[in-house]
Order: C-alpha cells, then sequence, then structure tokens
C-alpha cells in the first residue's frame, strides 16, 4: 500500500480528504467531509516515546 500526500495545510479549519484504491479489477474513492480540523497549537511541552 502506498499513501501520498498532495496538499499541505496550515491554514485553520475542516478539510476533506479523498481515498482512492485501485487494482487490476478496477478503482474505488470515498470522500469524508470535515475529516481533518486543523487548530492551533495551545499546549507547550515535551514530547518522547516510551521504548
Amino acid at each position: 500500500m502506498t499513501a501520498i500526500l498532495k496538499t499541505v495545510v496550515n491554514l485553520l479549519g475542516f478539510y476533506k480528504i479523498r481515498f482512492t484504491v485501485s487494482n487490476v479489477e478496477g478503482s474505488s474513492t470515498v470522500t469524508k467531509t470535515n475529516f481533518i480540523k486543523v487548530t492551533t497549537n495551545t499546549r507547550l511541552g515535551t514530547y518522547s516515546e516510551s521504548k
């Protein structure tokens, strides 16, 4: 499976996404409206991964 990011957004708001899958049998697309919400970063802190 391959994912391709076609758009980088940095404006606040809601964004739709479109999933498309295809193979030798054909293709199918699903669109989701308001699926991604871009907001301001209101929290400051340190991030670390557990190992």
